[in-house]
């Protein structure tokens, strides 16, 4: 890959990106969001990762537990640590996000595009009253992540 000091090897590119948008040359031509050739990737010494129909696998409580993969496959903590998350199919959990969720975001776990979440410092008290009437429903469909500001993404 091309980068301000020169050629450097990559072993991993992760985007999280829509299907449609994944490689504009074969889903979405005209748009710009994705990577050009990202679909011919996989013919070399390169796999993609990002393939067309991983939102199947890819939900957001899953990376609550990435931290404990970490520690039990390479025995080592993660250099990272994730954004703090509660799992609210878990009753001492869903109460902390339930007692809190004026500060909180909670999105479905298996949702993307902002469908189906609450942004709860946004929130007024009738929407954060329905929104927990559905959490307490549908228990385990539900995942929080604290409210931050937007990060720059590290670049080199």
């Amino acid at each position: 890959m091309q980068t301000v000091r020169g050629w450097e090897r990559v072993d991993v590119i992760y985007r999280r990106i829509d299907d449609d948008f994944l490689d504009p040359e074969v889903f979405s031509p005209g748009f710009s969001l994705g990577v050009p050739a990202h679909a011919r990737l996989g013919r070399g010494q390169r796999g993609a990762r990002e393939c067309a129909g991983r939102r199947r696998r890819d939900d957001k409580l899953v990376y609550t537990y990435v931290p404990e993969m970490i520690k039990y496959y390479l025995g080592e903590d993660a250099i990272l640590p994730n954004v703090p998350s509660w799992r609210c199919g878990e009753s001492k959990q869903l109460d902390h996000v339930l007692g809190n969720l004026e500060q909180l975001v909670v999105k479905p776990v298996d949702g993307s595009g902002g469908y189906g979440m609450l942004m709860g410092p946004m929130s007024t008290k009738t929407e954060r009253a329905k929104f927990a009437d559905s959490l307490k429903a549908i228990r385990a469909a539900s995942l929080r992540s604290q409210s931050s500001r937007s990060q720059p993404c590290p670049r080199w």
